[in-house]
């Protein structure tokens, strides 16, 4: 188990009042700098990289400050884990807010990621070592908007002076233990599951026969890819990180430490947005490889989207004073496909957060299915793989605990230094041809495998694990 795991525990702690917060310090040091996504990418503590280019959001966050790791943590109030203590977030993001300018309340200061299925878990799944849910304020997190200066802001207890040599005590701690953990990932290839054309194809017509039959009206099947690394060569995550900004423009490129293993994507779809006063989201359904003007008139296509459509809506109107959608859906390009889309946006209801459109939103129809239950239950029956952070919500929350933006993670796979594992998923409807689908997940297979970069293998301290 990679070394970040560690910190993966503790929940279930008694949970302090907000006096125990007051040797909380957060340090504010404009950067005239712009951010460097790409630099000290390997040697670094960074445990997370994003790159919102449609909003022109940059941001990185180092090390871990506060954390969650409980499974319902976004459905029950939020409480994080601080160096071996439950705090209560509400406080928290209180007590943060009073240490923050006004105009810094709207910045991200934490990210958050959830698998697919919380209930799906297996010790032969690469995911293994993941957490379920993952909640986190980093102790360093710097963020940039558009050609703005970049903000650096620091969280931390006031500690005395033994204290901080603990600290530095483990620190040298986890620079062992990650080179331990380099020498141990040569005796042990990432576990992965890659499915043949003529299984896949074989789950999707049974699929498409539950349709027809009005068991179900979708389902979205998942599959996943293995890629092993040339003998002489590793992946280079700096260098896949850099194609995936340069390749998939307008998209939401990001990445994920465990230890040196990262989970990676350059994804099209926004789950939400979520200010104090707006909140937006799409509808993201329907794929066409070419001839993407044709998705308008197809009536296969057409019902597929509609689905989302009409989830989407039934999920936010219980969450907003008023929710308006476009009536006609429009062509969107994405990475190397075309997909329809169909613009929402809302006014929320005072006193609902960013984790509580996620909750209400997730999983929709464009990666589980509808009825979202029996979709669920048909996939946890049937699907060999495990999608781990696949196809699940991975965002940002801003200071004041309900604001941020919330990701879909698909176009994603996971890297190590030997092996990368793409992830892809076709929604299936009446009439769903199951070669048209094996080839359209090949086509979004194509976004994080055309991406992924080598080097000669030099010194394990170059390359990740």
């Amino acid at each position: 188990m990679s070394s970040q795991t560690s910190v993966y525990s503790g929940n279930g702690r008694h949970v302090f009042d907000r006096n125990d917060l007051s040797a909380l310090r957060v340090t504010i040091n404009p950067n005239p700098e712009k951010i460097d996504l790409l630099g000290d990418f390997e040697r670094s503590d960074a445990v997370l990289r994003w790159y919102d280019q449609e909003a022109g959001l940059k941001l990185l966050g180092f090390g871990c400050f506060a954390i969650s790791t409980a499974s319902n943590a976004i459905q029950d109030p939020l409480e994080f884990l601080i160096e071996g203590q439950c705090y209560n977030a509400a406080d928290l993001f209180t007590r943060i807010k009073t240490k923050l300018p006004k105009w810094l309340w709207t910045t991200p200061i934490g990210f958050f990621a959830l698998r697919f299925d919380a209930e799906r878990m297996s010790e032969s799944s690469p995911w293994c070592e993941w957490p379920t849910t993952l909640v986190q304020i980093p102790k360093r997190i710097i963020v940039q908007r558009d050609d703005q200066h970049a903000v650096d802001i620091r969280f931390e207890l006031d500690k005395s002076a033994q204290d901080a040599t603990h600290a530095d005590e483990a620190r040298v701690d986890l620079e062992d233990a990650l080179d331990d953990e380099w020498a141990l990932a040569q005796q042990s290839p990432t576990l992965s599951f890659a499915e043949e054309s003529v299984d896949f194809q074989s789950r999707v017509s049974e699929v498409e026969k539950a349709c027809r039959r009005e068991i179900v009206d979708k389902i979205v099947v998942a599959r996943s890819t293995h890629v092993p690394c040339e003998k002489t060569k590793v992946f280079c995550p700096r260098q896949t990180y850099a194609a995936l900004v340069t390749d998939y423009p307008g998209t939401t490129v990001f990445s994920l430490r465990q230890g040196r293993r990262y989970f990676m994507g350059a994804t099209p779809e926004t789950l939400v947005r979520v200010t104090e006063s707006r909140v937006t989201t799409h509808a993201l359904a329907g794929t066409a490889i070419r001839n993407p003007e044709s998705m308008l008139s197809d009536d296969k296509i057409r019902r597929e989207h509609s689905y989302v459509v009409d989830d989407i809506q039934a999920s936010l109107d219980p969450l907003c004073d008023e929710l308006q959608i476009e009536t006609k859906p429009t062509i969107r390009p994405a990475n190397n496909l075309f997909h329809l889309q169909t613009k929402v946006v809302g006014i929320p209801k005072a006193g609902y957060s960013i984790f509580d459109f996620v909750g209400a939103l997730h999983p929709t129809p464009a990666l589980c299915g509808l009825p979202r239950q029996d979709s669920m239950a048909w996939l946890r029956r049937t699907e060999p793989l495990d999608r781990g952070f696949f196809g699940g919500p991975i965002g940002l929350f801003d200071a004041s605990g309900q604001g941020g933006v919330c990701a879909v993670a698909i176009r994603s796979g996971l890297l190590s230094q030997r092996d990368a594992i793409g992830f892809a998923g076709a929604g299936i409807v009446t009439g769903s041809n199951p070669r048209d689908e094996w080839t359209e997940t090949e086509a979004k297979l194509g976004a994080f495998r055309s991406a992924l970069r080598t080097v000669t293998r030099l010194d394990p301290r170059d390359t990740a694990q």
